[in-house]
């Protein structure tokens, strides 16, 4: 009786190649899911920065006005912070904390993601030139959603998906 021996050890090129595609597979589910992670993580970030704003705002409130929301810099008299921390110039006690907490959000999120409103004319356009401003909006832009905004108001209201940032309430 004669035994068969099999010379050729090792892996068909078949094998090798179903065991490549389904590494490839699973390599392109992971990078999917980080980055929809990613992006979570950034307007987890955009939330805080526009919560500690409140804060900030609420710690320089004098029982009538928000002082540090008085802006003498002509170039944010649209009421929309934008991303340019050094446009935030006012006589408040937080600016600092202010220009940080902007610079901070604007990086998660890019340009012109960060509006405060504070009034609004008769014609409908943000006017925030007033020296006392008893009442406030702030919209951060997410990044998961870019029509979608977290929203927080003098009034203590909160809204996660306010899809404009045009009150001065959040909706």
């Amino acid at each position: 009786m004669k035994i068969l021996k099999n010379k050729n050890k090792g892996f068909t090129l078949i094998e090798l190649l179903v065991v490549i595609a389904i590494i490839g597979i699973l390599a392109a589910v992971v990078l999917a899911s980080l980055g929809s992670a990613r992006s979570k993580a950034k307007d987890t970030r955009v939330i805080a920065s526009v919560q500690q704003l409140r804060t900030s705002l609420e710690v320089g409130y004098t029982g009538s006005s928000y002082p540090d929301l008085f802006n003498t810099n002509a170039n944010f008299a649209t009421g929309q912070a934008g991303c340019n921390a050094t446009y935030w110039t006012n006589q408040g006690g937080q600016n600092a904390t202010i220009k940080q907490l902007l610079n901070d959000a604007c990086t998660q999120s890019g340009t012109n993601t960060i509006n405060f409103i504070t009034s609004i004319k008769t014609d409908g356009t943000i006017d925030i030139t007033g020296t006392s401003i008893a009442a406030y909006a702030i919209y951060g832009k997410l990044v998961s959603n870019t029509s979608q905004y977290f929203c927080v108001d003098s009034t203590g209201k909160t809204n996660a998906a306010a899809t404009a940032a045009t009150t001065i309430q959040c909706p």
